[in-house]
């Protein structure tokens, strides 16, 4: 594998064709996350009425409005499916898009693109459950036989921690490895789906057959992605600081200058901004690795 080809073209296709960038951010919308950071109040611990006031009020609050937050909740539904729709049909228009670039050199058209990706929809949907599933079943087993080990050694016998601790590190090096295969697999899956028009179960058959023939090579993909990945959310977090900072400065010399009403105006504008420009930079990552990835699919399927 040329990896420095692999890498280039891509690239080559993102600079000449925006409409991987439209797809990008469509895509990104369920793609990636976050990590919330949720503290505690001490004052709650340490005064029990307090902390049931509190609790039996919130549950008057829900009893009393069980049909607006049942509204909401729909409408948050409703909305989910939408935004999984769209995405998910953006990422099977990116794929069927950078194929159809290799195969032909056809020029990309947003609209028709989306609409092609719209066809694999559920495909792509239930190559993600079922995926999951596979993954939720794995970890439920290893959690059983290792926080049963641990009982045992509580219960029973220390001597069994001899037995537990081996299996307990094995067990979160697996997971670890198990995140990585899953991973690489549904990548894998979704382009069999989409370039080989194959069925979910067919899919991620074909894309586990690729990887046992391929481990090597799919293992280097795996860690460029991480590593550029890594580069990026480094070099965003440093321009993310900078620019910040520079915005906040001009926003207090704005405040001591025009009043309060001109700086929130500026920080809407700021806000606006920033969030326009983040997504049309994560747009355009996502596309670039979505591209990466049905190139190296294409290359190592010729291969087999």
């Amino acid at each position: 594998m040329k990896w420095g080809d692999i890498l280039r073209k891509s690239w080559k296709y993102l600079k000449e064709h925006k409409t991987l960038w439209y797809l990008g951010i469509l895509a990104a919308l369920t793609e990636g996350g976050s990590v919330g950071n949720f503290g505690s109040n001490s004052s709650w611990k340490n005064n029990q009425s307090d902390f049931e006031q509190y609790g039996n009020q919130a549950v008057d609050w829900v009893t009393a409005h069980t049909m607006q937050i049942g509204i909401i909740a729909l409408a948050i539904f409703i909305i989910s499916l939408i935004i999984i729709y769209i995405s998910y049909s953006a990422r099977a228009g990116l794929i069927q898009t950078v194929n159809d670039l290799e195969e032909s050199d056809k020029k990309p058209d947003f609209h028709r693109d989306f609409h092609a990706g719209q066809k694999y929809f559920w495909r792509m949907l239930g190559i993600t459950v079922l995926i999951a599933l596979i993954a939720m079943a794995i970890v439920l087993g290893i959690v059983i036989v290792a926080g049963g080990l641990i009982v045992l050694s509580i219960s029973v016998s220390l001597w069994i921690l001899i037995l537990a601790v081996p299996v307990t590190l094995a067990s979160i090096a697996g997971l670890f490895v198990l995140v990585v295969y899953l991973n690489v697999l549904t990548f894998l899956s979704y382009r069999v789906a989409i370039i080989e028009n194959k069925k979910i179960v067919d899919s991620i058959a074909e894309a586990r057959h690729l990887i046992h023939h391929n481990f090597g090579n799919l293992l280097l993909a795996w860690i460029i992605n991480v590593a550029i990945n890594t580069a990026f959310a480094l070099a965003m977090v440093i321009a993310g600081t900078v620019v910040i900072g520079i915005l906040t400065a001009i926003g207090f010399g704005i405040y001591y200058a025009g009043g309060s009403i001109l700086t929130w105006s500026y920080a809407m504008v700021a806000f606006v901004a920033i969030t326009l420009a983040m997504l049309i930079l994560f747009g355009a990552f996502n596309a670039f690795f979505s591209t990466f990835w049905t190139i190296v699919y294409r290359r190592l399927a010729k291969s087999s």
